[in-house]
Protein backbone atom coordinates (compact mmCIF):
# COMPACT_ATOMS: atom_id res chain seq x y z
CA UNK A 1 0.00 0.00 0.00
CA UNK A 2 1.26 3.91 -0.66
CA UNK A 3 1.65 6.08 1.78
CA UNK A 4 0.52 9.83 0.18
CA UNK A 5 2.31 12.35 2.37
CA UNK A 6 3.21 15.82 2.13
CA UNK A 7 5.28 15.60 -0.84
CA UNK A 8 2.65 14.51 -3.19
CA UNK A 9 -0.02 17.27 -2.17
CA UNK A 10 0.04 20.47 -4.13
CA UNK A 11 1.37 23.60 -2.61
CA UNK A 12 -0.93 26.35 -2.61
CA UNK A 13 1.41 29.00 -1.35
CA UNK A 14 2.03 32.27 -2.88
CA UNK A 15 4.88 31.54 -4.74
CA UNK A 16 3.49 28.91 -6.33
CA UNK A 17 1.77 29.93 -9.96
CA UNK A 18 -1.92 29.44 -10.24
CA UNK A 19 -3.89 29.26 -13.26
CA UNK A 20 -7.46 30.73 -12.76
CA UNK A 21 -10.12 29.69 -15.74
CA UNK A 22 -12.50 32.20 -15.73
CA UNK A 23 -15.82 30.26 -15.74
CA UNK A 24 -17.76 29.72 -19.03
CA UNK A 25 -20.79 27.60 -17.71
CA UNK A 26 -23.20 30.88 -18.21
CA UNK A 27 -22.39 31.84 -21.45
CA UNK A 28 -22.87 28.12 -23.02
CA UNK A 29 -25.67 28.01 -21.27
CA UNK A 30 -27.08 31.24 -22.74
CA UNK A 31 -25.88 30.70 -26.39
CA UNK A 32 -27.63 27.18 -26.50
CA UNK A 33 -30.93 28.22 -25.13
CA UNK A 34 -31.15 30.87 -27.77
CA UNK A 35 -30.03 28.83 -30.70
CA UNK A 36 -33.05 26.52 -28.91
CA UNK A 37 -35.32 28.99 -28.59
CA UNK A 38 -34.25 29.96 -32.52
CA UNK A 39 -34.76 26.07 -33.54
CA UNK A 40 -38.12 25.96 -31.98
CA UNK A 41 -39.61 28.71 -33.35
CA UNK A 42 -38.26 27.82 -37.10
CA UNK A 43 -39.63 24.27 -36.31
CA UNK A 44 -42.85 26.18 -35.61
CA UNK A 45 -42.88 28.38 -38.40
CA UNK A 46 -42.16 25.83 -41.37
CA UNK A 47 -44.38 24.05 -39.47
CA UNK A 48 -47.37 26.43 -39.90
CA UNK A 49 -45.94 27.27 -43.54
CA UNK A 50 -46.26 23.24 -44.93
CA UNK A 51 -50.12 23.00 -43.08
CA UNK A 52 -51.17 22.01 -46.78
CA UNK A 53 -48.50 18.67 -46.85
CA UNK A 54 -49.05 15.65 -46.45
CA UNK A 55 -46.29 15.63 -42.89
CA UNK A 56 -45.20 19.02 -42.49
CA UNK A 57 -43.31 17.89 -39.08
CA UNK A 58 -40.58 16.28 -41.08
CA UNK A 59 -39.08 19.28 -43.08
CA UNK A 60 -39.77 21.72 -39.72
CA UNK A 61 -37.85 19.10 -37.92
CA UNK A 62 -34.79 18.38 -40.35
CA UNK A 63 -34.38 22.49 -40.50
CA UNK A 64 -34.43 22.83 -36.78
CA UNK A 65 -32.37 20.17 -36.24
CA UNK A 66 -29.54 21.73 -38.78
CA UNK A 67 -30.04 24.73 -36.94
CA UNK A 68 -29.21 23.47 -33.41
CA UNK A 69 -26.51 21.10 -35.56
CA UNK A 70 -24.72 24.48 -36.46
CA UNK A 71 -24.76 26.27 -33.34
CA UNK A 72 -23.53 23.56 -31.56
CA UNK A 73 -20.16 23.38 -34.05
CA UNK A 74 -19.94 26.92 -34.49
CA UNK A 75 -19.71 27.37 -30.15
CA UNK A 76 -17.05 24.27 -30.27
CA UNK A 77 -15.26 26.11 -33.26
CA UNK A 78 -15.33 28.84 -30.88
CA UNK A 79 -13.99 27.41 -27.68
CA UNK A 80 -11.23 25.77 -29.67
CA UNK A 81 -10.24 29.23 -30.73
CA UNK A 82 -10.37 30.72 -27.48
CA UNK A 83 -8.89 27.94 -25.98
CA UNK A 84 -5.91 27.51 -28.06
CA UNK A 85 -5.09 31.42 -27.42
CA UNK A 86 -5.69 31.04 -23.66
CA UNK A 87 -2.46 28.36 -24.45
CA UNK A 88 -0.47 30.62 -26.31
CA UNK A 89 -0.94 33.57 -24.20
CA UNK A 90 0.05 31.49 -20.78
CA UNK A 91 3.11 30.21 -22.64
Amino acid sequence: MHSFGRRHQRSWDSSSSRRVQPSRGSSVTGYMTAAAATAAALFFVLWWMLQGEESPWVPAGLAASVVMLVAAFARLLVARRVRSQYYVRDR
